[in-house]
């Protein structure tokens, strides 16, 4: 078995955990065995000889490189004349809002874990080292892809500011990790506490898709924050700044570097180092056996009335008959949205970035609608205006959730599609394709069209450009269908990080915005607009026709 290097820099704080009553030597063990058999995500430094590990090594690496990349460019902002307090604000509110939702999307499973435990409970092991296993497990994946994302900052840190301040941020990374993981569990457990068996897991994946989209929208608003609140060159610390813990850590590294003496500067700097060391304090020394103990409740299934009613099942079978072209499609369509709707893992992964797109539009609106005059004002320029290409934002990232049709917690029962009476996957993939485009990515974009027109006062002018866009959407999304990676629907377990194929993301975004440029581009000639949408229907029409047919040997 590996003795990996994150085991052993974590030997150096045996004492720590000792101190708080956990069996290290054991703890160690059981994070060795984790490290060993987790296929959850990889890094390239475990490789294993299995094809399909290296694959999913490649993959995380991936994700790091993208972390990599996208934190460059964050890192940017340390070398801007802004104050050391807004800036390191907002980078750290990055961090935060990646941790956090990294955590609950793709660790919370890991930390509600409670199939090894009745392995190990049994034997001569305490509850609260097995959770401190199971946090340090997170810990050490979420700290890789954190340095990822924050490396180059420390590195910029380090070139503008010096070594000391880098360090400080660097130790302040550290401390945002374990306070994320930990204010997060305690969230969980205040949720474990009221409810039991089928309930709770329900309630929890509420929860964390309810908190994925709190979060998503509240590091939306974080810039705007601070200019409400006269945030400039030569800003003024108010109690307001508080509420977001991002101001806590960068109070310090001001503190540090622009020797600012201020009182809540103090304050906030306190909240920098104390909270988190009391969060860690409290969990282990008070909280951790609770939350253990409390996860039994998971074994308790009840049983569970179906969720779908007679009347909402004839209702589906009526959608897919408008849809659909025989019964096997059909029976893939009601199948599609029936696990879309029920399961909890395709859930967290789906709704959090549909609630995203749904108000992002009216997000890039905003500093507009503010700058009005009128109500009158706003609804001109959306029915006469270009305001409505925002909308463009939905035809070109709403495709990409197709390759979530793929994906299922419970991806091992797929070898039943290869017993089924059927000379061709074709209609599994189309009624899985059908059912997924109609139910979230055609009504998400309806949904926002709606509300357009609303403020347009229905303009006919509005209608038929957003129908134009409509047909873009259409377009787009076979397009994005045809060229994705072939599987059965629900075949393959979730991936950790987004789609697979960044290359082709790319592709796509940069299809969608020729197409927008097109668009636009033909309002400036006679007819145009008119022969564009002619041309869109029958790109459609052929498409829809010819290019959704997929054989066995297509398929991965």
């Amino acid at each position: 078995m590996n003795d990996y290097k994150s085991l052993k820099v974590l030997d150096k704080f045996k004492a720590i955990f000792e101190k708080f009553g956990v069996n290290y030597n054991v703890m160690r063990k059981i994070v060795q065995i984790q490290l060993t058999l987790d296929d959850r995500q990889t890094p390239t430094a475990f490789i294993s000889n299995d094809k399909k590990n290296r694959e999913e090594n490649r993959n995380f690496s991936k994700v790091l490189l993208l972390y990599l990349v996208i934190g460059g460019l964050c890192s940017m902002v340390i070398f801007t004349k802004l104050p050391i307090f807004l800036k390191m604000s907002l980078i750290l509110g990055i961090i935060i809002f990646m941790v956090t939702t990294t955590f609950i999307s793709d660790f919370s499973s890991v930390l509600l874990d409670i199939k090894y435990k009745n392995i190990l409970v049994p034997k001569p092991i305490d509850i609260k080292t097995i959770n401190v296993a199971k946090i340090v497990h997170i810990f050490i994946y979420m700290f890789l892809i954190t340095m990822a994302f924050a490396g180059p900052s420390i590195i910029a840190c380090a070139a503008k500011h010096g070594i000391l301040f880098a360090f400080i941020f660097f130790l302040e990374i550290i401390l945002i990790d374990l306070m994320c993981i930990l204010f997060t569990s305690l969230l969980y457990m205040a949720i474990l506490y009221f409810f039991d068996g089928e309930k709770l897991k329900d309630v929890i994946n509420y929860f964390q898709i309810f908190l994925s989209i709190l979060l998503t929208f509240g590091y939306q608003f974080l810039g705007r924050l601070f200019d409400a609140l006269d945030i400039n060159l030569s800003f003024t610390l108010k109690w307001q700044h508080g509420f977001l813990p991002s101001t806590w850590f960068a109070s310090l590294l001001s503190l540090i570097n622009e020797r600012n003496f201020e009182t809540l500067n103090i304050v906030f700097s306190i909240f920098a180092i104390v909270i988190p060391l009391l969060s860690i304090f409290i969990y282990f020394k008070f909280i951790i056996t609770y939350f253990e103990n409390n996860l039994q409740k998971l074994m308790n299934n009840y049983s569970k009335k179906s969720n779908k009613t007679e009347r909402t099942l004839n209702r589906s079978r009526k959608i897919a008959s408008l849809f659909c072209s025989n019964n096997i499609e059909s029976s893939t369509f009601i199948f599609t949205k029936n696990m879309c709707s029920n399961e909890r893992n395709f859930k967290l992964r789906l709704y959090p970035g549909l609630a995203f797109y749904l108000a992002f539009p009216f997000i890039i609106l905003l500093p507009f609608i503010r700058e009005a005059t009128s109500f009158s004002q706003v609804s001109n320029e959306i029915a006469s205006g270009n305001l409505y290409l925002v909308l463009y934002f939905l035809v070109i990232f709403l495709p990409l959730d197709l390759v979530l049709i793929t994906q299922s917690s419970k991806h091992k029962a797929a070898w039943l599609y290869r017993f089924l009476p059927i000379k061709t996957p074709a209609p599994l993939l189309k009624g899985a394709f059908k059912s997924f485009s109609f139910y979230y990515i055609y009504s998400t974009f309806i949904f926002d069209s709606v509300i357009f027109l609303m403020l347009g006062k229905f303009n006919i002018h509005l209608l038929f450009n957003i129908i134009i866009m409509f047909l873009n959407l259409s377009l787009i999304n076979i397009i994005t269908f045809k060229n994705l990676k072939k599987s059965l629907p629900f075949s393959l377990k979730f991936t950790t990080n987004g789609p697979k194929n960044i290359l082709l993301c790319i592709l796509i975004m940069c299809l969608g915005g020729l197409l927008a440029f097109i668009h636009f581009a033909t309002k400036f000639l006679k007819h145009g607009i008119l022969l564009y949408g002619v041309v869109l229907l029958f790109l459609n029409i052929y498409l829809w026709r010819k290019k959704l047919n997929v054989s066995w040997k297509e398929l991965s």
